[in-house]
């Protein structure tokens, strides 16, 4: 029993630990670490915005794990913002790093995550797909745009000046 509740506790807090995890891998990524920071905020925007326009309750009797309540727009399911942010942060991640043990330690707490919140009766399916879709979603257009605007812009520079001179 000690370690299914110690599992369900690593699901509740995987958004905070894979956040923590992805700041700590992109330390030496300035720009890219800069760009995470700044997402993640923009994400919990989208999230609170989305809720207050959909306004889809959670299910009917959720649990709390640690005594969390619900209100504002988080009073709303619909997308989970636990796997919006878990998402947001491995695409991103693997986007800047492609390295597999990230994203595959990422996947596994994102499964447990979207275990815990389902176990927990806090979001239903849909909401737990759409929150982890728009994540993703959010989460590479974030690299690209760091990719393409910040992060790279002097490498981009030069290998289209050396594919010029071939």
């Amino acid at each position: 029993m000690i370690i299914i509740d110690f599992i369900d506790i690593v699901g509740f807090l995987g958004p905070y630990i894979v956040f923590i995890m992805t700041s700590i891998q992109l330390y030496s990524y300035t720009y890219y670490l800069y760009g995470y920071l700044v997402i993640t905020f923009i994400s919990k925007g989208i999230n609170s915005f989305l809720k207050n326009i959909y306004r889809e309750p959670r299910p009917i009797g959720a649990r709390s794990i640690l005594g969390e309540t619900y209100e504002g727009s988080e009073k709303y399911g619909m997308p989970s913002g636990h796997a919006q942010s878990i998402f947001t942060s491995i695409v991103f991640l693997y986007g800047v790093t492609q390295k597999t043990f990230w994203l595959y330690l990422g996947l596994c707490i994102a499964g447990l995550t979207l275990l815990q919140r389902w176990k927990y009766n806090n979001h239903t399916p849909k909401q737990l797909f759409v929150g982890a879709c728009l994540g993703g979603f959010i989460g590479y257009s974030a690299f690209l745009m760091n990719y393409y605007f910040i992060g790279n812009r002097y490498t981009l520079f030069m290998n289209d000046k050396n594919s010029l001179l071939e």
